[in-house]
């Protein structure tokens, strides 16, 4: 958030979430299964645990601050805030505005994080699809998570991007429940994924109302509500 401008905020977030989620589908998971058939199930923990240390030494050690030292002077820690209470605190208590686009949040990632937590075994049951099947059709959703928001949100802005982008998750999550054949199900699952280009427009939105010094403790707050919507 701080080293993206206004105009690129939401597409590089929106990339960002998409490579992640597509790396998750495409490298991780099938990395996961074969180092815990081969070498025990510790395995792909311990390799998850070494990869975070290494996160933690190229920020600590590599990564240079985003946020230009004349921005930073003077500000303090706010124990207060600093917190997840006082992060949700100051989403859902700080103005109509940022309650009202974090209460949009809350609902699009909660229905976003029971499709994906419930997407394989829905599958299974509806149409008997395995791994080899739904496999495909998650890295398809990881591609469009990272393409949509690029697509979608400089030609719509970010309030028509939010708007259209949830209406469209709405109907692609209703196709969902009733689609008939797999044909139409990979057709609900595209609109969906499709639609989440709202979701990055949501953060890109909400961050603009803290200003500068608040985004990243906006941004904390955010993914507090996401870990409450897929606990």
């Amino acid at each position: 958030a701080d080293a993206s401008d206004d105009a690129r905020r939401a597409i590089n977030l929106g990339t960002f979430q998409g490579l992640s989620i597509g790396g998750a589908f495409v490298i991780a998971f099938p990395l996961g299964g074969v180092l815990g058939a081969k070498l025990g199930t510790r395995a792909p923990v311990l390799l998850a645990a070494g990869v975070q240390l290494l996160n933690f030494l190229l920020i600590a050690f590599v990564t240079p601050e985003s946020k230009p030292a004349r921005e930073r002077a003077g500000a303090r820690l706010d124990l207060r805030r600093a917190n997840p209470v006082g992060a949700l605190a100051r989403l859902f208590c700080d103005g109509a505005v940022l309650r009202g686009l974090s209460v949009a949040y809350f609902l699009v990632t909660l229905s976003r994080g029971v499709l994906d937590a419930q997407f394989a075994n829905y599958a299974l049951y509806r149409f008997g699809w395995g791994p080899q099947e739904s496999g495909p059709l998650l890295v398809l959703v990881g591609l469009m998570l990272a393409v949509a928001p690029r697509l979608v949100v400089p030609r719509l802005g970010l309030l028509r991007s939010i708007l259209w982008g949830t209406l469209l998750f709405a109907v692609g999550q209703t196709a969902t429940a009733f689609a008939p054949t797999p044909a139409r199900f990979v057709g609900s699952i595209f609109l969906s994924s499709v639609g989440c280009a709202c979701i990055p427009a949501l953060v890109a939105l909400i961050v603009e109302q803290g200003g500068q010094a608040e985004r990243g403790a906006l941004l904390g707050g955010l993914g507090s509500v996401q870990e409450l919507c897929v606990a």
